[in-house]
């Protein structure tokens, strides 16, 4: 156990900052495996979403949906901004990077409103 920990020390040495993050992240994650999230889903949000959900499903293969978007709790929505819950920062900066504009259109399709989208963790 001893020459692994070392083994891991030295290669943490060799990284960035942000691969150090990305790591502390799954590490943080990995202990608090079962610590799930409980945010409570607003009716309406939950309504829009999971319509919108249908169309981004189509646009992911299984693995990305049921990695990114599937755990993503709608909590609320007034006007023309939804607030979605996510499980960690990490999800959230991947979720805003990467995709966005596809939540965008989805909502958009399913409302006609071009809504602003916060993510908080």
């Amino acid at each position: 156990m001893k020459n692994k920990k070392e083994e891991i020390n030295s290669l943490l040495d060799q990284l960035d900052e942000d691969s150090l993050d990305i790591i502390l992240d799954l590490i943080k994650r990995r202990l608090k495996k079962d610590e799930k999230k409980n945010y409570l889903a607003n009716p309406d949000a939950k309504k829009i979403w999971d319509k919108a959900c249908e169309l981004i499903r189509v646009e992911l293969n299984e693995v990305s949906y049921n990695t990114w978007i599937k755990n993503i709790v709608p909590v609320e929505v007034k006007g023309n901004k939804i607030k979605l819950g996510v499980e960690s920062e990490f999800h959230k900066v991947i979720l805003e990077g990467r995709y966005m504009k596809l939540f965008k259109s989805a909502l958009f399709y399913v409302t006609d409103i071009d809504f602003e989208i916060e993510f908080f963790v």
